[in-house]
């Protein structure tokens, strides 16, 4: 089922979309990750206004016959939701990252470009990359429907929405129920749809498509 409907953008990205799309080969090997603000109130049972919202952050990855487990981390003085360089280095990176490199996963680590993932030429986390071997990809700009979790993360977030979540903890709990009742069918269906989601994308032009 897609999420995303079709829509207009500039020129420049769809440029940008149609040569990643004819580029992109290796998309079996590669881990879709999503980092994201899920939201709770943290005040009182009585208000519902934004300022009262406080946020829990997440990130997750998503491949063909591979689903990680939702992991929780901090973002220090942050209210605007966007991951750091030294909290992406440490909190995903270092952790979770890690691990698969040094247990010889074959995979490419799919990103989009946000500040925080090193996306400039000199920074901690880009130097952490090198040093440590990690294959990684920077996904087109403004093309969330050619990565696949993006489908994959609406369900827990309808999930979470069911529910009263009034502290972090129950965020936590609804969160990883909602990931949880996700099936790797259903992740490999998504992944599988990559080649359809490439050749729409450059028959269209580079406009968004339906996934």
């Amino acid at each position: 089922m897609p999420f995303y409907k079709g829509s207009s953008i500039y020129d420049t990205p769809r440029k940008a979309r149609i040569k990643g799309a004819i580029n992109f080969c290796d998309w079996r090997r590669l881990p879709y990750y999503k980092t994201d603000v899920f939201r709770f109130n943290g005040h009182t049972l009585n208000r519902d206004d934004e300022k009262a919202l406080k946020k829990q952050h997440s990130w997750a990855s998503v491949g063909h016959n591979f689903k990680s487990p939702i992991h929780f981390y901090n973002v220090p003085g942050n209210k605007n939701g966007k991951i750091s360089l030294k909290v992406y280095r440490d909190s995903i990176l270092k952790p979770i990252v890690k691990p698969w490199i040094d247990r010889g996963d074959d995979f490419v680590l799919k990103e989009d470009n946000d500040s925080g993932h090193g996306i400039g030429q000199r920074n901690i986390v880009r130097t952490w990359k090198e040093k440590n071997g990690l294959n990684y990809y920077f996904n087109c700009p403004s093309s969330p429907d050619l990565s696949p979790i993006e489908n994959c993360w609406q369900p827990p977030k309808q999930f979470l929405k069911r529910y009263p979540h009034w502290d972090e903890f129950e965020t936590q709990e609804l969160v990883l129920e909602g990931w949880e009742n996700i099936s790797q069918a259903f992740i490999n269906e998504r992944v599988n749809s990559m080649p359809q989601r490439l050749r729409d994308c450059i028959e269209m032009e580079g406009e968004i498509t339906g996934y």
